[in-house]
């Protein structure tokens, strides 16, 4: 018997009659690219988390290397904390923006990026943080959005598996300029395909 990883039908089957009449109705109009559904989504969400805009590229990979790319931390001298705890794909947009990976260690309690860590691991190269939210729960962004301010660099917030989390009762978005998402099926809201 072979037993999928991740069994994604009952629900899908569950929400099918809303979805399907909305497939029919984009396959009807004709525009699978950048067309009005994409510009609905990226309102909603962007609502939804308390942004005030959102913006959907190809996957969440690609949103951590565009953060970096919009603030100029392409240097291959740049180093970008974050922590070892995560998908390789945080470290690959990290380094497909042309910086370096520098890794700090998680608490033991919460599996998440240690602040105190973060101060040790800090160089004079150090650019950016990309701080990543695991199992649904928040990182210490509150404090990690503290230290990058007091040093001058970027915070990003890889926040693939926490859609909609909130930390002291506030939106992630409150804590740094970046939040990237992905809507891989696996992630705790995914798509039907790459998001």
């Amino acid at each position: 018997m072979r037993i999928p990883a991740v069994d994604l039908r009952p629900a899908i089957e569950e929400a099918a009659p809303e979805w399907r009449a909305r497939l029919d109705r984009l396959f009807s109009e004709g525009r699978f690219i950048l067309g009005p559904q994409l510009a609905e989504f990226e309102r909603k969400f962007a609502e939804w988390t308390g942004a005030p805009y959102a913006v959907g590229v190809g996957n969440g990979t690609a949103a951590i290397e565009i953060c970096l790319r919009a603030e100029g931390i392409t240097d291959p001298r740049a180093e970008v904390l974050t922590t070892p705890l995560t998908a390789a794909f945080t470290g690959v947009g990290i380094l497909a923006a042309g910086a370096r990976i520098r890794f700090a260690d998680i608490d033991p309690e919460t599996l998440q990026l240690d602040p105190e860590s973060v101060e040790r691991h800090w160089t004079r190269s150090t650019r950016a943080l990309v701080g990543v939210h695991l199992y649904g729960q928040p990182c210490a962004a509150d404090a990690l959005s503290r230290w990058a301010r007091r040093k001058g660099a970027l915070f990003i917030q890889d926040a693939a598996q926490a859609h909609g989390a909130r930390l002291n009762g506030k939106a992630l978005t409150t804590y740094s300029p970046y939040v990237t998402y992905s809507f891989y099926p696996t992630k705790n809201l995914g798509a039907l395909g790459d998001g």
